[in-house]
C-alpha cells in the first residue's frame, strides 16, 4: 500500500541518517575483512509517539563479545538526589531544564580495546568489518564511556561531582552555589544562574551534539516536571492512569484465601513492579500497599489480588503531584517521621516506614526521601521495631544533610518525630533496658541525641505521617495535604 511504502521510505531515511552520526562522530574505521572475530548488529527501528518519528539504531550484539573482563559501571541519578537537585533549584529561584543528548553513546570516550563489528547491509561495504574507535549502543561499557566524556568536560569547566552520588554535579564561585547538574544516561536535568548556563551549559552545547532542549515543564525519567512562578511540581498522572487492575476469574473471586496460580502470580509480579516505580518516585501514600503487593508473589491469595487492585484504585481516585515550593535553606530543618507496626505482617514481622523532609520556619516543606518495608531484624517488642525504624529514618536524613553541607555550605539540625512515647522516654532517660539486645542500638541513639546531633520529638498518632507507611487503614489524608501543599499543617508547625 502507498502507506506501508511510505513508512519503508521513512525507515531506510532513518537508518541513513543513523550511518551519517557514525561517520560524523568517528566512531569507527574500515578495514579488510580478514576473518576477524566480529560482533553482530542489528537494527531497532521505533516510531515516537509524540513527534510521529521514525527513529532507527544500530545496535550491537554486546553478547557475543568474548572480553569479560570490561568494567562497565555508570552512575544515574537517584531518586532520593533528583529530588533535592528540585528543591535546590526552586530555592535557588532559578529555571528547571532538559537536554536530551543526540547519539551519546557515539559521543563517549574512545575505546581502548580491539573490536570489529560487522557493517549492515546499508553501508555497502563487501569485504569490510568495522574496527571501532568508540561504543555504540548495545556494548556493556556503552554507558560508562559516554558517562566518562561527559564528566571529564564537565571536570574541565570548574564543577565538581558529588561525594554521595557520582551522577550528580554542582559548581560554586565566589563562595556561592550557580548551578547543578542531574544526570541519567543521556538526560540532563539542571539548574543555575545565568553564568552558570552562559558558560558550562555553553561548553556542553559546544562539545557535544545535543537533540532537545526544554524548561519549567518536560518529562525526565517517566517523571512529570512543571514549574511555574512559585513551586515546581513532580507527578506521574500519565503513568498512573495505563496501569491496569488485575481481573480476576468470576468463579474465583469469592475464594479469598485460595492460593493464586501461575498465571495471576506472573500478572500480580507485573502489577507489583508498576507500583512501585509509582510509590518510590512520587506516592508514599501508597508505599505499604505496594510494599504488600510485592512481598506476597511466592504465597499470595486471592486476598492479595484484591488488595492490590485496591491500591491501584486509590492511584486512580486520588491524583497527586508532590509540589516543591521555594524554601528560605537559611532556615531549614531536616524533619524526619518515623514509625513501625509490631508483628503486623503475616509471618510475623513488623513494619517499618519514615518520611524525611526539608522544611523552614515558616513551615513550607519538600519530601526527599520515603521508605516503607519490612524491617530486617527481629523484634521482640513495639520499643524494638521503633527504635530500628528510627534509626533508619535518622541515617536517611544525615546522609541528606551531609549532601546538602557539600553542595550548599549550610548547616541542617535534624528533627526526628515519634509517636513511640516508649522510645522517646527511653532516649531522655539514662535507664537501663530490660532488653539486652537494644542496650548497644539505644546507647548509640541517646548519644546522638545528647550530643545535639539530632532532637528526638512525640508526636500524637494522628499527626503522625508515617503511621500509613507501616499499616493497613491508617488515614492519607494528612500526608497527602503535606504533600500537595508542600506545606506542614497549623499543628505539625506548631510543634517544630
Amino acid at each position: 500500500s502507498t502507506q506501508s511504502t511510505g513508512y519503508d521510505q521513512e525507515v531506510i531515511d532513518a537508518k541513513l541518517t543513523e550511518l551519517e552520526r557514525f561517520k560524523e562522530n568517528d566512531t569507527y574505521e574500515v578495514v579488510e575483512d580478514l576473518g576477524q572475530s566480529v560482533v553482530g548488529v542489528r537494527w531497532v527501528v521505533t516510531k515516537k509517539e509524540t513527534t510521529n518519528k521514525v527513529k532507527a539504531r544500530l545496535v550491537a550484539l554486546g553478547y557475543q563479545e568474548r572480553n569479560k573482563g570490561i568494567r562497565s559501571d555508570s552512575p544515574t541519578c537517584n531518586k532520593d538526589t533528583l529530588r533535592l537537585a528540585l528543591m535546590t533549584i526552586q530555592a535557588k529561584q532559578w529555571k528547571v531544564q532538559h537536554i536530551d543528548v543526540q547519539a551519546a553513546f557515539l559521543q563517549g570516550k574512545p575505546i581502548s580495546r580491539t573490536l570489529y563489528i560487522k557493517p549492515p547491509v546499508e553501508a555497502r561495504q563487501p569485504g569490510k568489518v568495522w574496527r571501532l574507535k568508540k561504543c555504540i549502543y548495545g556494548l556493556v561499557d556503552g554507558p560508562r564511556m559516554w558517562y566518562m566524556a561527559l564528566k571529564s568536560t564537565l571536570l574541565d569547566v570548574g564543577m565538581t561531582v558529588s561525594t554521595y552520588d557520582e551522577s550528580f554535579f554542582f559548581i560554586h564561585r565566589e563562595g556561592e552555589l550557580c548551578g547543578i547538574i542531574a544526570i541519567h544516561v543521556d538526560d540532563l536535568m539542571f539548574g543555575g544562574n545565568d553564568w552558570f548556563s552562559d558558560v558550562v551549559i555553553g561548553t556542553l552545547k559546544e562539545k557535544f551534539k545535543l537533540s532537545t532542549e526544554v524548561e519549567t515543564s518536560f518529562v525526565y525519567t517517566g517523571l512529570d516536571i512543571c514549574q511555574n512562578g512559585k513551586a515546581i511540581f513532580l507527578s506521574q498522572l500519565g503513568y498512573v492512569h495505563q496501569i491496569s487492575s488485575l481481573q480476576i476469574a468470576p468463579e474465583r473471586r469469592d475464594k479469598n484465601k485460595l492460593p493464586i496460580d501461575e498465571e495471576e502470580r506472573s500478572k500480580l509480579r507485573s502489577l507489583g513492579g508498576q507500583l512501585l516505580w509509582v510509590s518510590s518516585q512520587t506516592r508514599p501514600d501508597v508505599a505499604y500497599g505496594t510494599c504488600m503487593a510485592t512481598n506476597s508473589y511466592a504465597s499470595g491469595t486471592i486476598t492479595e489480588l484484591k488488595q492490590a487492585n485496591k491500591t491501584v484504585k486509590t492511584l486512580k481516585d486520588s491524583p497527586l503531584k508532590v509540589k516543591f515550593p521555594g524554601i528560605q535553606l537559611e532556615k531549614a530543618s531536616i524533619v524526619v517521621f518515623s514509625d513501625a507496626s509490631f508483628a503486623n505482617l503475616p509471618d510475623g514481622s513488623s513494619q517499618g516506614g519514615y518520611l524525611v523532609f526539608i522544611a523552614d520556619d515558616s513551615g513550607q516543606c519538600c519530601p526527599l526521601s520515603w521508605q516503607s518495608r519490612k524491617i530486617r531484624k527481629v523484634c521482640k517488642s513495639t520499643l524494638a521495631a521503633e527504635r530500628w525504624s528510627l534509626v533508619e529514618g535518622l541515617d536517611a536524613a544525615e546522609l541528606i544533610s551531609t549532601q546538602l553541607k557539600e553542595l550548599l555550605k549550610l548547616d541542617f539540625p535534624v528533627v526526628c518525630y515519634t509517636d513511640c512515647k516508649s522510645l522517646y522516654d527511653a532516649v531522655r532517660t539514662s535507664n537501663t533496658l530490660e532488653d539486652k539486645g537494644l542496650r548497644i542500638p539505644m546507647a548509640c541513639l541517646r548519644q546522638r541525641h545528647n550530643q545535639d546531633k539530632v532532637k528526638i520529638r512525640w508526636v500524637p498518632t494522628k499527626l503522625q505521617l508515617s503511621d500509613c507507611l507501616t499499616k493497613a487503614g491508617a488515614p492519607t489524608f494528612l500526608l497527602r495535604e503535606v504533600l500537595s501543599e508542600g506545606k506542614l499543617s497549623d499543628q505539625l508547625y506548631g510543634l517544630m
